[in-house]
């Protein structure tokens, strides 16, 4: 008679969270995206200046030397918070790069899409209930902690509107576009994908729109910037008397 009863066959660590060299424990990656969520409930609490580290220990079911040996500090908790939705944004524009379509010369109609997916992303996450808030944080403590306004711009802003700039540099550099200054395009272009919806939010005058909205008003900025710096008719001639008029962005967004 066949045996019909058979040993349960071992479980790879792999994509089950779990740690190959400590069975039954998480891995050090979910360990840590525990720890930024722990982070983040006990930032939007208690607040960041009375948040401590054993509260966020605590939150995440962790140890305080786990907390330091993944991030060293409260600051860097709040760094990674923002890091993190900051790679989420610019994911449309590194998949361009990894496949080097740009290098190998794109159409206009690429560019359009690679803008309106970078634009819906960008807008997903900056109207997220959560970047509210860690904005809403840093504004209260801008006279006690002026740190965390200081990291929200250079991890998250700057190196977000760097990599557009550098994605339009290429783009102009292939004849797609016509512009002056990558940075003061990608201030533009910014400027037309935000308008007041950060503002309205933080505010407390709207919700997050739906994302039939936010791919609609990526599209829609994505023509006008498009319609401004198609070549002949782009931001270069701006200065010329006859040039279109061109909307420009803030410099507050992009560090010079």
């Amino acid at each position: 008679m066949p045996r019909t009863d058979r040993r349960p066959q071992p479980q790879t660590s792999r994509g089950t969270g779990t740690n190959p060299a400590h069975p039954g424990r998480p891995a050090p990656e979910h360990r840590r995206d525990t720890i930024l969520q722990a982070a983040y409930a006990v930032f939007v609490r208690d607040g960041f200046g009375a948040a401590t580290t054993l509260a966020i220990a605590r939150e995440a079911k962790a140890s305080k030397e786990t907390v330091y040996q993944l991030f060293g500090s409260k600051e860097e908790l709040f760094a990674a918070l923002i890091r993190w939705r900051a790679d989420r944004m610019q994911a449309p524009l590194a998949m361009v790069e990894q496949s080097g379509m740009m290098a190998e010369g794109q159409e206009f109609l690429e560019l359009a899409g690679t803008l309106t997916a970078f634009g819906v992303e960008f807008l997903t996450l900056l109207t997220l209930p959560s970047t509210i808030e860690v904005h809403r944080m840093a504004i209260a403590e801008a006279g006690r902690t002026p740190r965390l306004g200081q990291l929200l711009h250079e991890v998250g802003r700057a190196p977000t509107a760097h990599r557009v700039s550098a994605y339009l540099a290429q783009a102009a550099q292939h004849g797609l576009i016509e512009i002056d200054d990558a940075r003061d395009a990608a201030g533009t272009f910014f400027a037309l994908l935000k308008r007041d919806i950060l503002d309205r939010l933080l505010l407390g005058l709207e919700t997050q729109p739906d994302q039939a909205t936010l791919r609609a008003r990526a599209a829609h900025a994505t023509e006008q910037f498009l319609a401004l710096v198609s070549p002949k008719t782009g931001l270069s001639h701006r200065n010329e008397p006859d040039g279109p008029p061109a909307v420009f962005g803030t410099d507050r967004y992009i560090e010079r």
